[in-house]
């Protein structure tokens, strides 16, 4: 029998013994079968990520749905990145996932045709309700070239603790692409409340200008979706503010 484990906004999730059944609200097939295929490639990368095992329809619930081993998880709360092995098993994913290099510089698949999109009606959004004017170097960062796998939502949302292993494991690749460098950095740290942000960005080895521009670009890019959600808009407002006024001080 199926329990329920998570409803989000684009999917539903259950486990069944050591079967975890994620269920897709909108997508198509090809949608599920490519975060199955990422959820492999990241895999590769020797990231902890549970077992891609297929993708189905599911007539009863006229949705098509991925199977995946069911891993057993701690979840990861923002003040445990101040406890250094959390730290650290952080910082060893996102290394993985900024050192490896894609031989493609694509704009047509997800990230040109959606992915970016979206960011751009993101900018006018904010534009519109907050009355600034995006800088045009963060702006920029949209046309850069495309040279990593990235999983797209890297949060706390999406890693947790094996308890097993005790190795950071990471889930969700249902935004995965073809994307620019170090775009997960820029968006785990977007998508942590301010203090914690701050002290991961203080703490990270690789600072850069670049970084800080992605940043920004990602707090947008979250700022737009709750605009258009209606969920978290104070939240992710007091974020935006808080890195649309970090000035720029550290080089490539």
């Amino acid at each position: 029998m199926e329990l329920l484990v998570e409803k989000r906004p684009y999917s539903i999730s259950y486990r069944e013994g050591n079967i975890f059944r994620k269920y897709y609200r909108f997508a198509a097939k090809s949608q599920a079968v490519r975060e199955g295929k990422f959820t492999e490639i990241f895999k590769n990368m020797d990231i902890r990520t549970p077992q891609y095992l297929l993708t189905e329809y599911n007539a009863d619930k006229k949705m098509y749905y991925n199977e995946y081993e069911f891993v057993n998880m701690l979840t990861i709360q923002a003040d445990d990145i101040y406890r250094e092995s959390i730290y650290i098993r952080i910082v060893d994913v996102l290394n993985k996932i900024n050192s490896q290099v894609v031989m493609c510089n694509d704009n047509s698949e997800f990230w040109g045709n959606i992915y970016s999109e979206e960011i751009r009606k993101s900018i006018a959004l904010v534009h519109e309700f907050t009355g600034d004017r995006i800088d045009s170097k963060v702006v920029s960062i949209l046309d850069l070239p495309i040279t990593k796998y990235i999983h797209g939502d890297f949060s706390l949302d999406n890693i947790g603790i094996e308890m097993n292993s005790q190795r950071l494991t990471l889930y969700d690749y249902q935004l995965s692409c073809k994307g620019p460098d170090f775009w997960d950095t820029a968006y785990f740290i977007a998508s942590l409340p301010i203090q914690n942000a701050k002290y991961f960005f203080d703490k990270y080895k690789y600072k850069t200008d670049y970084l800080l521009y992605m940043i920004k670009l990602v707090s947008c890019l979250r700022l737009g979706r709750s605009l258009r959600s209606g969920r978290k808009v104070g939240e992710r407002v007091e974020n935006y503010n808080y890195w649309k006024l970090v000035n720029e001080t550290y080089r490539l």
